[in-house]
């Protein structure tokens, strides 16, 4: 279901971003649901449209899981096209 759901949002508005990737964001009711479903179903239908998984950042609050330079660099993905 989620690969349906994301597959169709990038169909729709990708060439619609100006040359850019669309961003979103998907929720998750835990962390086990995130790292074991959404995100091998995310990474999946990106890699479909040849968006790598270094595209996709999880964030849950958790630093064991997301650190500021995780953060810092999904931030500079687009400016650094800019550039």
């Amino acid at each position: 279901m989620y690969r349906l759901q994301l597959m169709n949002f990038l169909k729709v508005t990708r060439a619609e971003a100006g040359g850019y990737d669309p961003q979103t964001g998907i929720f998750g009711a835990t962390i086990d649901e995130i790292t074991t479903e959404l995100r091998p179903a995310v990474e999946t239908a990106l890699s479909k449209h040849g968006i790598p998984a270094s595209r996709i950042l999880v964030n849950v609050g958790d630093n064991k899981l997301t650190t500021n330079d995780d953060i810092r660099e999904f931030n500079r993905l687009d400016s650094n096209r800019l550039g």
